[in-house]
């Protein structure tokens, strides 16, 4: 019963498709007219069966997944295509991010530096020739104990 079903459910579900696209005169479309005829030309019948009934099943699904795909694709489409030029806040919007708010105020650049040829880290310079300690703090720590 559950092969017999899935036919109607395909129709349906085209019907429903063209009812999206034209309104509420889809029943005057040639396109309303063409899926019904065909969909009551390959039913099964006591005096006609057709051989073709699951090609023709295979087209209907076929159809109607090219309807709703497209149905879809146009609504997003019209949800993400630009109106103009839009700035970098409304596309972090769309997509879910957040812009930060105030660049540069937090202190974050100065600790993120790119292509450096030394980076001093915890009282030591790290460079191509390696790890040593850093000569700055080394000397601040003699001079401090000097003086003690």
């Amino acid at each position: 019963m559950a092969g017999l079903s899935s036919p109607l459910r395909v129709c349906r579900g085209i019907l429903k498709e063209i009812r999206a696209i034209k309104g509420p005169e889809y029943r005057r479309s040639l396109a309303y007219n063409y899926v019904f005829k065909q969909f009551r030309k390959n039913q099964i019948t006591g005096e006609q069966y057709c051989r073709a009934q699951e090609e023709a099943l295979h087209a209907s699904h076929s159809y109607l997944c090219l309807l709703s795909s497209t149905r879809q694709q146009i609504a997003l489409y019209n949800m993400y295509h630009g109106k103009g030029q839009r700035g970098v806040e409304e596309m972090a919007g769309i997509v879910g991010l957040r812009v930060p708010t105030q660049p540069g105020g937090k202190g974050w650049e100065n600790k993120c530096m790119l292509l450096q040829q030394q980076v001093k880290f915890l009282g030591h310079v790290v460079d191509k020739e390696g790890v040593r300690l850093d000569p700055g703090k080394v000397s601040a720590v003699t001079e401090s104990s000097n003086n003690h």
